[in-house]
């Protein structure tokens, strides 16, 4: 790696310091339930509804600059309960009665940074209802009613989103990627991991087995660092490759058994519909699939766009180990930056 390289690693690595955001992924959306009160009035108006709500919004905030949660109904008028906080906070709201559902307004003050939200809503009977919405939606109506094609849009485009902004799962299939090298070996690599962190993603999801989410995240981040290191010593040494280098399939499939564990923590804070609970599991690991099929054909297509330029072989290998050094020392970051919040 030339000297020039080295410091530009530097440098991202130092902004990586300066504002730990930068790569930082939060997959937890902001909660919000509003649950239905078995206490229909009459007024002057006509009939009214009472409901409940309630929200849970990530740490991310400064203060000042969290969403503020409110209901969107026909004339609604709202009580805030006491000890209700920016972050926590719950609320009544007496609405005129409407044949329609009143629906959920998020508003930012400042800017979402990517969060997604998931509205439950809690019906009189007791059944629930889950709406699982992107970052760009700010008004959420809640569903008269609940189908099964509307909760397999909602948990494939959860799991594509989640992997698209996932980054430590993103470098872990990059280094997977320039690991196994060839076409036929980057197919066998690819589906031990796809098939390892659906097996732990559908298991933990079930309750059946589960580890702590933080030492999770923080071997996340390790086998980041150790795919790295191992295959920026198989770039160096080509003639002295190790297991890893032998076997990648192998390596992504024990790794990938630790990512699904990754997964189902997303998974679980979106919550799954206690009537379609298996559909809403599939559909998850589904996007999250073919968001990690779109991610490698991208950098599929960039790799092959790269060759066709005019670069001599030394200067491909120093781009891919820059490349495997860089993730190597965001993925380090992350890790010590993740014991440390054990």
């Amino acid at each position: 790696m030339t000297p020039a390289m080295r410091f530009l690693c530097i440098c991202s690595w130092l902004v990586c310091l300066l504002n730990g955001n930068v790569f930082a992924h939060e997959g937890r959306p902001v909660f919000i339930q509003v649950k239905s009160l078995n206490s229909t009035a009459r007024s002057t108006d006509g009939e009214q509804q009472s409901y409940s709500l309630q929200w849970k919004i990530p740490p991310v905030f400064a203060p000042g600059t969290e969403p503020s949660i409110s209901l969107s109904g026909k004339e609604c008028s709202s009580k805030m309960f006491p000890g209700s906080q920016g972050l926590i906070g719950k609320m009544r709201y007496t609405c005129n009665f409407s044949s329609k559902r009143p629906g959920v307004k998020i508003t930012y003050p400042d800017v979402n940074p990517a969060l997604s939200s998931l509205l439950v809503f809690l019906d009189d009977g007791g059944s629930s209802q889950h709406v699982f919405s992107g970052p760009e939606t700010l008004l959420i109506q809640i569903p008269d009613s609940e189908n099964v094609f509307n909760i397999a849009r909602q948990y494939i485009n959860g799991g594509i989103k989640h992997i698209l902004l996932g980054w430590d799962h993103l470098l872990f299939v990059l280094c997977l990627l320039i690991l196994a090298g060839s076409t036929r070996r980057i197919l066998i690599t690819i589906s031990g991991f796809t098939l390892a962190h659906s097996l732990t993603l559908v298991l933990t999801a079930l309750t059946i087995i589960s580890l702590p989410i933080l030492l999770v995240e923080a071997l996340i981040a390790l086998s980041i660092v150790v795919l790295a290191a191992e295959t920026f010593r198989g770039k160096l040494n080509p003639t002295q490759q190790s297991l890893t280098w032998r076997y990648p399939a192998l390596v992504a499939s024990l790794f990938g058994l630790l990512h699904g564990f990754g997964f189902a923590s997303i998974l679980g804070g979106l919550g799954l519909p206690q009537n379609m609970k298996m559909t809403a599991l599939m559909c998850f690991n589904l996007g999250i699939e073919l968001g990690q099929l779109v991610f490698i054909a991208v950098v599929l297509v960039f790799i092959a766009f790269a060759r066709k330029i005019a670069m001599v072989k030394r200067q491909q290998d120093n781009f891919v180990r820059f490349t495997i050094y860089l993730a190597g020392i965001t993925a380090s970051y992350w890790m010590v930056q993740r014991l440390v919040s054990i």
